[in-house]
């Protein structure tokens, strides 16, 4: 192996990454497959247990025997970052490289800040787990865009800004140095740093001269920069760079012969669970927006257990999954809400639950899942034709997926007139919203309001 074929594979593994995108259009069934199940701290945090952890598991075994070959060519993010490293690398100024070995441990803490709020039901992963970031921003911009582009007559995407702060902060680093992501914020990579340090395939330098080049060229600083013939595990990524500039002889290969720990690596499992970054923010409690959610999912279930990838959005038929905004600050942020404005909760399909990774939407059978209340759609009189000019109008009822019809009509009296009035039925109206996306009235007459509500009980979620 050598660093040219490392490339192959991180161009290779990110054309597939994008061809997951492409999947839900061409058959539905191969929607499920994504790089969200790659991600351990998905499964970590929603406490989800099922065949697919079998995934992360097989990457933790491969890890143990090879070392950090998921941020070598797997992460999308970190084959994102080689990129801009590469582009960006005329503009760096030219230093010397230092050791910034203690600075490497701050992502053990803010792993660790993560758990810990995660114990007081608040969810941030979503913002710094580089999996749900990078897919997130291709959902919900860059496809979008691609959309847009090529049918002008489309309107801009509206989270165009608001997905692409994160990943644009992330590759601006790229201006300070290389893999700086990956060195001093990743939360994922300190899991595949632990998971590493005992791995056998090792770097192995037969014959050194005081070139340095190894040093200048390593991308995590995995090589000690006074004695070039050290190196930690734990930071190589498995770039193959010294092996290449290396003028004399540096391979990797296993080794069978076991060591004593290194004094690094003692230091570094010592560091880890006592390193913690604090950082000084505040949620300001106000009164918060309510926000619509998809079917099977509850207030609760995302807060607690949503990992912000947008899978339920991309997979979507009829976009009526968006991400929430920051009305209600952090805590709902780039979360899935319901937007009637945009499309509707289609009767036939239940594909949000099938592909949630953390369980946030609960995989409903479709029965359940056409029970399961989003909220109940309410008539403005005032707004709609039939009620307000005595227009005959009988959209919302025509399209009602409700085989008894949530939307019944009534006789009404309008101007000496006995009209048929368009009335809801809360009894069998599930909150689909066909009704409110369909209304010819601009601004739509008829729309869903109030939380999600109990299939079973019928009493509003807080």
């Amino acid at each position: 192996m050598n660093g040219k074929k490392i490339k192959i594979l991180q161009i290779v593994f990110f054309c597939l990454f994008l061809f997951t995108f492409i999947l839900p259009f061409l058959n539905e069934s191969l929607a499920h497959f994504s790089f969200i199940k790659l991600d351990i701290l998905v499964y970590i945090f929603s406490f989800k247990i099922n065949f697919l952890l079998l995934i992360p598991v097989i990457l933790i075994v491969l890890h143990l025997l090879f070392g950090r070959i998921f941020c070598s060519f797997l992460c999308p993010m970190g084959n994102l970052i080689t990129f801009f490293d590469s582009s960006f690398k005329h503009l760096r100024k030219n230093k010397k490289k230092k050791n910034y070995k203690k600075l490497t441990l701050i992502p053990a803490g803010i792993l660790l800040l993560i758990l810990i709020l995660k114990l007081f039901h608040i969810n941030i992963i979503g913002f710094l787990d580089p999996i749900p970031v990078i897919h997130r921003f291709f959902t919900l911009t860059f496809v979008p865009l691609l959309g847009w582009i090529f049918r002008p007559e489309n309107e801009t995407p509206v989270f165009f800004i608001y997905t692409g702060y994160i990943l644009l902060f992330i590759i601006l680093l790229s201006f300070a140095g290389e893999r700086i992501w990956c060195r001093f914020i990743c939360p994922l990579g300190i899991i595949h740093r632990l998971t590493s340090i005992l791995a056998r395939y090792r770097r192995v330098v037969n014959k050194c001269t005081p070139c340095e080049k190894c040093t200048d060229i390593c991308p995590t600083n995995a090589i000690n920069i006074k004695d070039p013939l050290k190196y930690d595990r734990s930071l190589c990524i498995l770039c193959y760079k010294c092996t290449d500039t290396c003028p004399e002889n540096t391979v990797f290969k296993f080794i069978n012969k076991k060591r004593a720990p290194s004094k690094s690596r003692r230091n570094f499992l010592k560091s880890v669970f006592s390193s913690f970054i604090f950082f000084n923010f505040t949620l300001k409690k106000k009164k918060e927006k309510l926000i619509l959610r998809p079917p099977g999912a509850t207030l609760k279930s995302i807060r607690d257990n949503c990992s912000r990838c947008m899978e339920c959005a991309r997979i979507c038929p009829t976009s009526v999954i968006q991400p929430a905004g920051s009305d209600n600050g952090l805590a709902d942020l780039f979360t899935p809400q319901i937007r009637m404005d945009m499309g509707y909760c289609a009767y036939n399909c239940n594909l949000c639950g099938k592909i949630c990774p953390t369980d946030s939407i609960k995989n409903l059978a479709l029965k359940k899942k056409q029970k399961w209340i989003i909220g109940t759609a309410e008539i403005d009189h005032k707004s709609c034709i039939v009620w307000r000019k005595g227009v005959p109008c009988r959209v919302c009822e025509k399209d009602c997926p409700i085989p008894e019809k949530a939307i019944k009509f009534k006789k009404f009296k309008w101007n000496n007139k006995i009209l048929n009035t368009p009335v809801v039925d809360k009894d069998l109206c599930n909150g689909c919203g066909i009704c409110q996306n369909k209304c010819p009235v601009k601004g739509s007459a008829i729309k869903v309001v109030k939380g999600s509500i109990d299939p079973v009980n019928r009493s509003y979620k807080k």
